[in-house]
């Protein structure tokens, strides 16, 4: 970084560039968008035609959306779009992943501004090898800059590093490959988990440093991902419905793979950016542009919340990305009749359509949660809670600041926790009330919920709870099955 500055600060003297970016994404302040070689605003397309660009990986040197060609190239674009990408392999699926594609620009707006937190874009895609799941994704990547199959990361990579690539995305579709739950270890697990559902916080991955290489180890807060991720897997996480609660997933069901269809999109991806930045040149044109976008997923997310069943926290969540989807595609579908692409009626027909879409897709999602018991989901968010380390076992962080919920202990070969309730289910209620949500029992009922689910392993007479000292301290705690709890895999 130090020589990439050095680099910038002598090419700025000289004269040899106008302007230097490390992203190309929204500026801080929403009012610009910086494309590869060009800025957009309010003002237009205005051309930044030197630059520098630090990007150290493969795929962030594809990065970035050019200016437009003409008005005429993007009518071009954006009919090929609407009679050959749409209906691309799966024309359900890349309609799903273009709704998520142009809402994606706007993705650091709706973290900042949005009225609720779960506003995260995101999408998986599932399905055996060979269906085209990837080159979906990798066709609809190409609206913000040049990439092929062989520029996306994999999740052969460490979660560090796939991290870390996503920083660099920011309001951008950042693509990760070849998801193969079954096959990671439980540990590689473990670490998946907290990356993903860092990344739908807004985190960066905490993680250990070596401070001068004496061998003393100090959490250090990580870059968050900034882009928008879209996964393709053939298994997806299993028990963690807190991970696919927080992600749109559909799976390829139809998948149709014709070569000279493909060689088609694939000629015409190369110029998508430059539909992007006309777009994103008719959005700033709008007024208000930014405010109706916050207002209007708003409305749409309480329109989907309202098939939702109380206490479902899961589906609430996903209530955030059909909504985002939505707007995307309405957004899309505007734009492109404003190119005179589609008329007033087929537009209003394929907004409708795509509703009716999202609100199948939801149905589904509905039926994978509606038998999680209230005590499920008050485990589900406290072990959120612990692999997004916004909260600590007693000795498993350095960090004094975060709240300790309980202690783990290996006990005759099993994992028991000493679970703190007033700690615990504090901390779980002010998690849930960030959702509008909330546990549907009180404290005092939270060991007869334990004792009659199966949880907990001892007791004291006549009691659900027993004393243990932590930190000196004698507490009344739970005792449960950690196992049970699906807790031993984060430690």
């Amino acid at each position: 970084d130090a020589d990439h500055l050095a680099r910038a600060s002598e090419l700025l003297e000289s004269n040899k560039i106008y302007l230097a970016y490390r992203d190309f994404c929204l500026s801080d302040d929403f009012g610009d968008y910086y494309g590869r070689h060009c800025v957009i605003s309010k003002d237009g397309i205005l051309p930044a035609d030197k630059y520098l660009f630090a990007g150290n990986h493969k795929s962030v040197s594809k990065l970035g959306i050019h200016p437009p060609e003409s008005h005429g190239r993007v009518t071009d674009l954006l009919g090929q779009i609407r009679n050959e990408l749409w209906g691309f392999n799966d024309p359900e699926v890349m309609q799903l992943i273009l709704g998520m594609a142009f809402i994606t620009p706007f993705h650091s707006l709706f973290r900042k501004c949005a009225t609720t937190t779960n506003a995260i874009p995101s999408i998986i895609i599932q399905g055996t090898t060979g269906t085209g799941k990837t080159t979906q994704l990798v066709l609809a990547s190409c609206f913000f800059g040049r990439f092929r199959e062989s520029d996306v990361i994999s999740f052969s990579a460490t979660p560090k590093l796939i991290n870390d690539l996503g920083h660099e995305f920011k309001d951008a579709l950042y693509v990760v490959d070849d998801l193969k739950w079954g096959a990671m270890s439980q540990g590689l697990q473990s670490s998946l988990v907290q990356m993903l559902q860092a990344y739908v916080d807004g985190h960066g991955r905490d993680r250990l440093v070596n401070a001068n290489g004496s061998g003393e180890w100090t959490p250090s807060t990580g870059k968050e991902i900034r882009g928008t991720m879209c996964i393709s897997g053939e298994d997806l996480p299993t028990g963690e419905a807190s991970i696919l609660g927080r992600f749109m997933v559909t799976s390829i069901r139809q998948a149709n793979r014709n070569s000279s269809l493909l060689s088609r999109c694939l000629d015409a991806s190369s110029h998508y950016s430059q539909v992007m930045a006309a777009y994103l040149a008719w959005h700033f044109r709008q007024p208000d542009a930014h405010d109706y976008l916050i207002s209007h997923f708003d409305k749409l997310r309480k329109d989907f919340e309202r098939s939702v069943p109380p206490g479902a926290v899961n589906a609430v969540r996903v209530c955030s990305q059909l909504a985002l989807n939505l707007l995307g595609y309405i957004r899309l579908t505007e734009f492109m009749r404003s190119y005179e692409i589609l008329p007033a009626t087929e537009t209003t027909a394929l907004q409708n359509s795509h509703h009716s879409r999202l609100c199948s897709l939801q149905q589904e999602r509905l039926l994978g949660i509606q038998n999680e018991t209230p005590v499920e989901k008050f485990l589900g968010v406290l072990k959120q809670l612990l692999a997004s380390k916004r909260v600590s076992m007693v000795g498993a962080s350095n960090s004094r600041s975060l709240p300790e919920i309980g202690i783990m202990e290996f006990e005759q070969n099993q994992a028991v926790l000493y679970l703190v309730p007033d700690v615990a289910f504090a901390e779980v209620q002010r998690a849930l009330a960030t959702m509008n949500d909330r546990i549907p029992f009180s404290q005092q009922s939270l060991g007869h919920q334990f004792r009659e689910s199966g949880y907990l392993v001892r007791t004291e007479s006549g009691r659900c709870t027993i004393t243990k000292t932590i930190n000196g301290t004698p507490c009344r705690t739970y005792a449960l099955n950690a196992s049970k709890v699906g807790l031993p895999q984060l430690f």
